[in-house]
């Protein structure tokens, strides 16, 4: 009889074993009955489970989202396991019991919360210390429940899913309330939250690193010299293809997914800006005070300083600024493994073409006299706009290096990751 209850938990049945005895159950000191010594077994009933026809999707949509799956129980684990393995999630499922898990101690009970994928026999206490122990290893936890054993961990959880048959208790602590039970919408919520995310975190970043350096130029020229190093017009034209335009792409060409290295917004974004900022503000003050220091060479003899022209270089700091925030653009969305330094490779070309094509924008700017004086730009010559290129490739070249080596991150002695 053994060998049938094996061979129906391991096909995914429910079985129920029907006993008899002549003994009447007694109680023990809490009141719980006390199975009698003598049982006389009569047959077995085994009830299969009709998996949703969604299920298999569903489970793939979650794969493809980068959503890690852990299916809580009560029930018998090895029968919950061969449920999900006929649902597609997997032969290498890992499992574990509610008995194994209350003998454990705090580092094993840890262990066993991450690597194992199914869980039976739990306990609503369990359940809940689960979702806990998750949430304290950094995973973000999304938690589905129905009943009103649930309760417990969905409040545990950082997003809480009820069913809309579950208990009311269930569904007024819930973040989200499945319509007609359905799960299969769940992965295309996730994939869009991400999609969205990822599309936010890519227009910061290109923001912060703006900011940042603007920021430390304005400080930094006026320790130098009594100018401000750009006008009005010139702040918009470097906000406008620096960031302006890209901004508008970027959310629009976000794709879903989770970012490989497992880091956070905020450990991404100070990964790629503190690096990308500190580096431009360094190249873009330094090509600025030489055009300053060339254009007081320029001076004739007897002339004060409050004569210099510094349309020249601000034109130059214009300049630079640009080329070198739209080769950052290759940075955020790598096409090829030469760009690939801070952020994984995407094989997208969309956001390095549209680079080129602001670049081609700025140079007809540059090029054409009308666009030039309503910008209070000078003009540069074919050596100069040569010897600025030289100068953003140059930074890009530095720039790779300290990501890659993660220089700033030991000069500094703290993880920008």
């Amino acid at each position: 009889m053994a060998t049938e209850i094996q061979a129906g938990v391991e096909q995914g049945l429910r079985v129920l074993l029907l006993a008899h005895s002549s003994v009447l159950n007694s109680l023990d000191a809490t009141d719980h009955p006390i199975l009698p010594l003598s049982l006389t077994p009569l047959g077995i009933l085994q009830f299969s489970d009709q998996l949703r026809p969604q299920a298999r999707e569903t489970l793939h949509g979650f794969a493809e989202a980068g959503i890690s799956i852990k299916i809580i129980s009560g029930d018998n684990p090895q029968t919950v396991a061969a449920l999900a393995q006929q649902a597609g999630l997997g032969a290498d499922i890992a499992l574990v019991s509610g008995a194994e898990l209350a003998v454990m101690d705090e580092a094993q009970f840890i262990q066993a919360a991450i690597s194992c994928t199914v869980f039976g026999r739990i306990t609503p206490e369990q359940k809940a210390r689960l979702v806990k122990t998750l949430r304290r290893q950094g995973h973000y936890v999304a938690m589905i429940g129905d009943g009103v054993n649930d309760v417990l961990s969905l409040k545990q959880a950082n997003l809480a899913i009820a069913m809309e048959s579950g208990s009311r208790a269930t569904r007024s602590v819930a973040d989200i309330v499945l319509l007609q039970d359905s799960f299969g919408s769940l992965p295309h919520t996730f994939l869009e939250g991400q999609r969205i995310r990822n599309g936010i975190r890519d227009a910061l970043a290109l923001f912060i690193v703006r900011i940042i350096c603007i920021t430390l130029l304005i400080f930094s020229s006026a320790m130098v010299t009594d100018s401000f190093p750009l006008v009005n017009k010139h702040s918009a034209l470097v906000s406008l293809f620096g960031v302006g335009f890209p901004v508008i792409f970027l959310p629009i060409w976000a794709k879903p997914g989770r970012n490989p290295r497992q880091q956070g917004m905020v450990q991404s974004l100070l990964r790629f800006t503190i690096p990308a900022a500190l580096t431009l503000t360094l190249v873009a003050l330094l090509v600025y005070l030489l055009y300053v220091v060339g254009a007081i060479l320029d001076l004739a003899p007897g002339s004060e300083f409050s004569q210099v022209d510094y349309r020249e270089p601000r034109t130059a700091l214009v300049t630079i600024l640009i080329l070198c925030q739209l080769l950052l653009i290759p940075f955020l969305k790598p096409p090829t493994r030469v760009w690939v330094a801070a952020e994984p490779l995407t094989h997208d070309w969309r956001y390095t073409l549209m680079a080129l094509s602001l670049l081609v924008g700025y140079g007809i700017i540059l090029s054409v006299p009308v666009f030039r004086r309503f910008f209070e730009l000078a003009p540069l010559s074919s050596w100069d706009f040569l010897f600025l290129s030289l100068v953003a490739l140059e930074w890009c070249l530095i720039l790779r290096a300290v990501w890659r080596s993660r220089f700033l991150d030991r000069f500094l002695g703290v993880d920008l990751g």
